[in-house]
């Protein structure tokens, strides 16, 4: 008992270090630049030093850290997700909403297309590390997934797509027209 008790009580002094760690966190500016040509390859680029940094075994044990301890500290769980997570999400969504205001991409909410993306990267790689099934992706691995995930969601964003955005969605929208038979 005194083991676990001490492991618990060591949770916070770790979420603190995590947070500490997660601030000095160095990834690339995204700034949608004079030529837009070169965003893709920099988003890929963010993708490819974000997955890296957050499938290192010593985060992916740091987040399952914070994970088992937010019920007991809140506060240090909200601090680690703003830190983190929180301000990772903000960058994409300015950078994407950068996009979107210049008529590259057809977004209509920002945050929820940066959430999708960030998670596209990431893929299942943490879950196997935290499940002891895998260890880290290789260099190899995170960069094509990093610019196949780019590329497809880009694509699927791009003003030039047909059906982008709610205009979009409303009109690929099919009725199904109910059988007289079923109720």
């Amino acid at each position: 008992m005194r083991v676990q008790d001490d492991s618990v009580r060591a949770l916070p002094r770790q979420g603190f270090a995590a947070v500490g760690n997660i601030k000095a966190i160095r990834l690339p500016d995204l700034a949608v630049g004079p030529d837009p040509t070169s965003s893709p390859a920099q988003l890929a680029e963010f993708g490819e030093r974000l997955v890296w940094f957050l499938t290192r075994p010593e985060i992916v044990r740091t987040a399952s850290v914070m994970a088992a301890c937010a019920d007991e500290n809140p506060r240090l769980a909200a601090a680690f997700y703003a830190a983190g997570p929180g301000t990772m999400l903000k960058k994409v969504a300015g950078f994407l909403k950068s996009l979107a205001k210049r008529g590259i991409l057809s977004i209509d909410d920002p945050e929820l297309a940066a959430e999708q993306l960030i998670v596209s990267w990431l893929g299942l790689s943490q879950l196997r590390q935290n499940l002891g099934v895998a260890g880290p992706p290789s260099a190899d691995a995170i960069a094509r997934r990093a610019r196949h995930a780019t590329d497809t969601m880009l694509r699927a964003w791009s003003s030039a797509c047909l059906g982008g955005g709610k205009a979009g969605a409303a009109q690929t929208r099919r009725r199904v027209p109910r059988d007289a038979t079923t109720k």
